[in-house]
């Protein structure tokens, strides 16, 4: 957290990592991940591909 405090400002407590629910786009499921911060908002929204249940 330390690097996200370095770049965007806060307090490193305050970071927290956060993703999105599992979707399928052409058979493929992915989920987002992202760090919010209150009052700073969200960064580096990042796109992973999930093992399909």
């Amino acid at each position: 957290m330390h690097r996200l405090v370095a770049r965007y400002g806060g307090k490193a407590s305050n970071w927290i990592k956060k993703s999105s629910p599992v979707f399928e786009i052409e058979g493929q499921h992915f989920e987002y991940h992202w760090y919010e911060h209150p009052g700073i908002g969200k960064f580096e929204l990042k796109r992973k591909q999930v093992p399909q249940p």
